[in-house]
C-alpha cells in the first residue's frame, strides 16, 4: 500500500506587488464591489415582499386557445364527414 502525503503551503491570495500597485488595485476592487452590491440592493429595493403575482389569464389564455383550436378542427372534420355523406348519397342514388 502506499500513502502519499503531500504538506500545504500557506501562500497569499493576491502575489506581492509593490505598495502602490496594491492599493490602486485594492481601490478599484473595493470601487467594483461597491457598484455590484450598490446595484443589487437597487434590484431588490422598492418592491413588495414575496413572489411576483402570476396573471391566471395566461394558464386560461393558453387552453382557451387550444380549445378553440379543437373546436375548428371538429368543425372541420364535421364538413368533410357532410360532404363524404352528400357524396355517397349522390352516388347511389338515395
Amino acid at each position: 500500500m502506499v500513502i502519499e502525503c503531500w504538506t500545504l503551503k500557506k501562500r497569499p491570495a493576491v502575489p506581492d506587488y509593490p505598495p502602490a500597485v496594491t492599493t490602486d488595485r485594492k481601490e478599484t476592487i473595493y470601487k467594483w464591489e461597491q457598484r455590484g452590491l450598490s446595484a443589487l440592493l437597487e434590484s431588490v429595493t422598492g418592491q413588495d415582499p414575496g413572489r411576483p403575482p402570476h396573471p391566471p389569464a395566461d394558464g386560461c389564455q393558453i387552453m382557451e386557445k387550444q380549445l378553440a383550436a379543437a373546436k375548428r378542427e371538429i368543425e372541420l372534420l364535421n364538413r368533410k364527414k357532410a360532404l363524404k355523406i352528400g357524396t355517397l348519397q349522390l352516388l347511389l342514388g338515395d
